[in-house]
């Protein structure tokens, strides 16, 4: 029997509101819908009703002219805990009543169960592994898009003080999937068997940036969103980093390039950042916009529809598409990039190894770090503040490995210089008053970066070339395109089929995949003093 017969699918998250997860939720409903064949039913399970009955509802409509239902289930226990919630009977008793609803709602369906270990609810993690552990005969596939042995080590210990197990089973009904090439490695080499792991690529679809007079649009964002920035520079190419103002993000590296390029650029942010961990980030991001600092515009992305404009709109008339972001489990921006057919300026990171060749034959230009002049009273500031941080991971980490951070230090420097991204964001705005104020200041930046300004103005429209070129809806249907609906959705057949394959020799013991993913992530890029100390 084909195992997808009859088969229904279970979405499991913690909740279903706006943001990253939600989105690949979403358009991963629409794929399986229409290119999973035997999928009769897609059951989500979200913590809270906010934000999940709006997707549910978006969900059922279009699925049900596929044939395919989709319901929705809530199950409070399983959003977020408090982070002053401590181990105990209550706890016992929320993972037992946890797991009884889920086993009502989801037993004999196939899981999927996203950031499950996150740390944003250990009682959570605890009851799906014990799920995985006892209930041999449900199907288990854990969906992970971010680990809390990356940098999130506040996450982490709060994990840790609920669940002080590697919250990773090794069990022949569980499977893995992740969204790019380097977590599978890590997987790996941790010990899961290779046949037990999937990469489960992002679903991209394909779209058509509208047509328009892209200079009736770009009169209208000037005339109606520029007046508040000071340093915008009318008519100079606009490069669009269309993201929340959240510190990953780096935004204000961008603000560097720009301030001291000797091409008049102007960058364009689109989004606040909202969270109460990033607020004062966005607003110190926005302070430098609004200072003069930074040439071009922040926070539009609200305002577009007052002024007559869309966000295709915004796409439809940026130059380029840039980013300068430390950490991406995907990279949906330079995927997209690619699908616009506009030129990409970004800081290359590793998530990106698996899919670099997709923009071999893209306009594209990768830089490694932004580098700045810093003087030695500077280079040891920032190494003991460096020693500081890597310090207070010692309960969770280990002495070696926070002795292994401390040495990656000299990674940091090359002579008298600094990456800036790993500079404090206090010090990256002094940085950016100083390019302002003192043009041999400015002009050493530039020296420094030197090849980087040479590729941004290759990049840059001219006369022989259209500042874009809007997406045809084949383009991401060619068959080296990896992230049509299709090739999700056959990667998800796979998962569900290997349920029925022996899972691969059994590790030697039972491996200690959180200790493995501790050492392979403790990177000295994963702790710059731009996140909260």
């Amino acid at each position: 029997m084909d195992p997808l017969d009859k088969k229904s699918i279970s979405i499991i998250h913690h909740h279903l509101e706006p943001g990253g997860v939600t989105e690949v939720v979403g358009l991963s409903v629409r794929a399986m819908a229409a290119f999973l064949p035997g999928i009769a039913e897609i059951r989500l399970v979200s913590g809270h009703s906010g934000g999940a009955e709006t997707l549910a509802g978006q969900l059922k409509t279009a699925c049900a002219r596929l044939g395919v239902t989709v319901t929705l289930d809530i199950v409070p226990e399983i959003e977020y805990l408090p982070a002053d919630a401590t181990p105990g009977d209550k706890a016992n008793e929320l993972a037992d009543a946890i797991k009884t609803k889920l086993l009502r709602i989801c037993s004999g369906t196939v899981w999927m169960v996203h950031n499950y270990h996150l740390g944003k609810n250990p009682v959570f993690t605890r009851a799906i592994f014990e799920i995985a552990r006892d209930r041999r005969d449900e199907k288990i596939c854990l969906y992970i898009h971010d680990f809390p042995e990356c940098s999130r080590y506040e996450n982490l210990s709060f994990l840790q003080s609920f669940f002080p197990e590697s919250p990773y089973p090794v069990t022949p009904n569980v499977r893995y999937a992740v969204i790019n090439s380097r977590d599978r490695d890590y997987l790996v080499s941790a010990g899961i068997p290779d046949s037990m792991v999937f990469l489960l690529n992002n679903p991209v679809p394909a779209a058509e940036l509208p047509g328009g007079n892209d200079e009736e649009l770009r009169a209208k964002l000037e005339s109606n969103l520029t007046e508040e920035f000071p340093a915008y520079i009318p008519g100079a190419p606009l490069l669009l980093y269309p993201v929340r103002t959240i510190r990953r993000k780096n935004a204000l590296e961008l603000g560097l390039i720009c301030a001291a390029s000797p091409l008049p650029v102007n960058l364009v942010v689109t989004l606040p950042g909202t969270s109460s961990t990033e607020k004062d980030y966005s607003d110190k991001v926005c302070a430098a916009f609004a200072g003069g600092l930074i040439p071009g515009l922040w926070g539009i992305g609200t305002r577009l529809k007052d002024a007559g404009l869309s966000f295709p709109n915004l796409i439809s008339i940026a130059d380029m598409i840039c980013s300068s972001s430390v950490q991406e489990g995907f990279g949906y921006l330079f995927v997209n990039a690619v699908k616009w057919r506009i030129p990409l300026f970004a800081r290359y990171l590793e998530v990106l190894d698996g899919i670099v060749s997709l923009f071999d034959d893209h306009p594209s230009y990768f830089y490694r770090s932004a580098r700045i002049p810093a003087s030695p009273g500077q280079i040891t500031a920032l190494r003991d503040a460096y020693k500081e941080k890597a310090r207070r991971l010692v309960t969770v980490a280990g002495p070696e490995i926070v002795e292994s951070i401390t040495e990656q230090f000299s990674d940091i420097i090359d002579g008298d210089t600094v990456d800036f991204s790993f500079l404090p964001v206090d010090w990256q705005v002094k940085t950016l008053e100083r390019i302002r104020g003192d043009a041999a200041y400015r002009n050493s930046v530039r020296e420094l970066n030197a090849e980087l300004y040479r590729a941004l103005e290759k990049l840059r429209p001219d006369a022989g070339r259209s500042r874009k070129g809007a997406v045809v809806q084949g383009h991401t249907q060619e068959p080296d395109w990896p992230f049509t609906f299709e090739r999700y959705a056959a990667t998800v057949k796979s998962i569900i089929d290997s349920f029925e394959l022996p899972s691969g020799p059994a590790p030697d013991g039972r491996p200690d995949v959180q200790a493995h993913l501790i050492r392979r992530f403790a990177d000295i890029g994963y702790l710059r003093l731009l996140y909260a100390n």
